[in-house]
C-alpha cells in the first residue's frame, strides 16, 4: 500500500501571515469584550471587528499561495 502523506495542521514556519487569524479573533473578541464592559464605544468595536475579519478573508484568499505550506 502507498503511504499517504499530508501537510501538518499547525504551520512551523515563521511566516507573518500564519499568525494572523488568530491575531484577527483574539482582536475582534477583544473589541467585543470592551464594548461589552462599557469600555469604548460600539462603533469602534464594529471597525475594529470589521477590519479583523476583513485582514482573516485576505489571508484565507492567499492561503495557498504560501512557499513554505
Amino acid at each position: 500500500m502507498d503511504e499517504v502523506t499530508t501537510k501538518p495542521h499547525a504551520p512551523t514556519c515563521g511566516c507573518p501571515h500564519h499568525k494572523i487569524v488568530p491575531l484577527g479573533i483574539l482582536v475582534a473578541g477583544a473589541a467585543y469584550l470592551l464594548t461589552a464592559f462599557s469600555i469604548t464605544t460600539e462603533m469602534f468595536a464594529n471597525i475594529v471587528i470589521g477590519i479583523a475579519l476583513v485582514a482573516i478573508g485576505g489571508v484565507k484568499l492567499n492561503e495557498g499561495k504560501c512557499k513554505c505550506c
